[in-house]
């Protein structure tokens, strides 16, 4: 979605980083304990489908080629690595442009901030276009990153003075002020953003919009078709597709309006072009299909829409992003409780932790993911003893490879952009640390995955030279000399 927002503003060709590194060979997939693992094919090579690679064909990058990243705040750490090394080989260069306090990686954090220390070239931007409201376009640059409580502060009190904070209670009276909003700005045709904190609370107001639509005379049930987790989706109804799909031409978080209904599928139409229209199968809409009402700030990042609101229990890059949406108001819900206050509700929120966490941090994250990787509460004895062997060996390869590119690149650095060669070094140590931390939540996973064979788990574990890896999905994670 975000590389089909940054084609249409700038007119050029663009693609996701997995389309790119996929072209370069990169492959990616996830073990029986959830961890994900990266490979690279070499021209010739076949992968696991059986088919063979023959090297780049979408995507060539050539010496002073320059890969612009936009949004690259969510570049993940082994996505980096991976980028790194491809345009190093090239002899080309990166641009990365984002915004780091807004939403965070799926994966590992930290790869826009090692970028940064490595870089020659740091721009900040300062400047505001997107609000009609000048006085509230210096507020927000306020409002994305408070030194100290107190400023968060001043920032929550002048939104309640300018009326863009608003008290609740409870849940309901958050429910009942964002329905409300919704139909106010759909009364005035202005688009809005509904910003929440869970999946699950964008899908209970979606259905809530849905049914007052319904009741209201605005959409008809004589077409229906089945969405995600069997969601009723009805013509004229907002939805959001989760898959990307090159043959149908939709992406994943990418925003329509149903436009019909048939027993062949689905037809779309997008939220801002309705000359751009899309046909999705019905086992599509199904499997990857619902109701967009309401969004989480991941599904919102990049929107530009005309008003928002923000309901409450986001976090800063929740608060942040919602508040940044709407170009003539934006909202925020606080939910009070009797000693506190609906501006120090927001200011709450505002504040963040560190970017980058401590090792402590990052060792209670590691062991919280090796626990729910221990997904079999009676595993047989030798199968257990034996997928920790496997796992042992796979990050010690792992890691001496790391150690091998990182010691090659050193000797060869002479002979190349000593930048570049030391950025891809600093990318390949930020993963062997991070290996190595959740190593020392290793010793648990013994504890709660080989409950029957500890003695042999506790053996390996505490080898000097053996680390276990944890899944990639884990956050936050820890950065180089933190």
């Amino acid at each position: 979605k975000a590389a089909s927002v940054a084609a249409r503003e700038i007119g050029a060709d663009a693609s996701s980083l997995h389309a790119l590194l996929a072209d370069h060979g990169w492959r990616w997939d996830f073990d029986d304990a959830g961890r994900e693992v990266w490979t690279r094919l070499r021209v010739g090579e076949v992968d696991a489908a059986g088919i063979a690679y023959l090297g780049p064909c979408r995507y060539p990058i050539e010496v002073d080629d320059r890969v612009v990243v936009d949004e690259a705040g969510m570049v993940d750490l082994h996505i980096a690595r991976a980028l790194a090394e491809l345009v190093e080989e090239a002899g080309a260069q990166i641009a990365m442009v984002g915004d780091h306090l807004q939403a965070m990686p799926v994966g590992h954090s930290g790869a826009m901030a090692c970028m940064a220390r490595r870089s020659g070239a740091v721009v900040e931007m300062s400047a505001v276009h997107r609000f009609r409201d000048a006085e509230y376009a210096a507020l927000t640059l306020r409002m994305r990153d408070p030194v100290s409580r107190d400023a968060a502060l001043e920032v929550a009190d002048e939104l309640a003075q300018r009326g863009q904070v608003h008290a609740i209670t409870d849940q309901r009276m958050a429910r009942d002020l964002m329905l409300h909003a919704y139909f106010a700005a759909a009364s005035g045709r202005q688009r809005i953003a509904l910003v929440v904190a869970t999946n699950d609370e964008a899908d209970a107001i979606s259905d809530e919009i849905q049914q007052r639509r319904v009741d209201r005379g605005d959409l008809d049930l004589r077409a229906i078709a089945v969405g995600m987790d069997e969601q009723r989706i009805l013509v004229g109804d907002v939805v959001q597709t989760r898959l990307n799909d090159t043959v149908a031409g939709v992406e994943n978080r990418a925003v329509w309006i149903v436009r019909d209904i048939t027993a062949e599928g689905v037809e779309l139409v997008s939220t801002t072009d309705s000359a751009d229209i899309r046909h999705v199968s019905a086992d599509y809409t199904a499997e990857h299909v619902h109701l967009a009402y309401a969004s989480t700030v991941h599904g919102i990042q990049g929107e530009t829409t005309d008003v928002s609101m923000v309901g409450p229990g986001v976090d800063a890059a929740g608060l942040y992003v919602g508040m940044t949406r709407g170009r003539l108001r934006n909202d925020a819900i606080a939910l009070v409780k009797p000693h506190q206050t609906a501006a120090g509700v927001i200011a709450d929120a505002m504040m963040r932790g560190l970017p980058e966490v401590t090792l402590d941090d990052s060792r209670a994250a590691a062991s919280a993911e090796l626990a729910r990787a221990a997904r079999d509460p009676e595993p047989d004895e030798q199968d257990a003893a034996g997928q920790i062997d496997r796992l042992i060996a796979e990050a010690t390869a792992t890691l001496q490879g790391i150690d091998s590119r990182i010691a090659s690149r050193s000797a060869t650095t002479h002979g190349r952009g000593t930048a570049d060669a030391m950025l891809g070094d600093e990318l390949e140590r930020e993963v062997r640390m991070d290996l190595e931390v959740r190593a020392a939540a290793a010793e648990r996973l013994g504890a709660l995955l080989v409950t029957s064979a500890p003695s042999h788990a506790r053996s390996h574990l505490d080898g000097e030279d053996q680390w276990m890896p944890a899944a990639s999905q884990a956050r936050p994670t820890a950065s180089l000399g933190r």
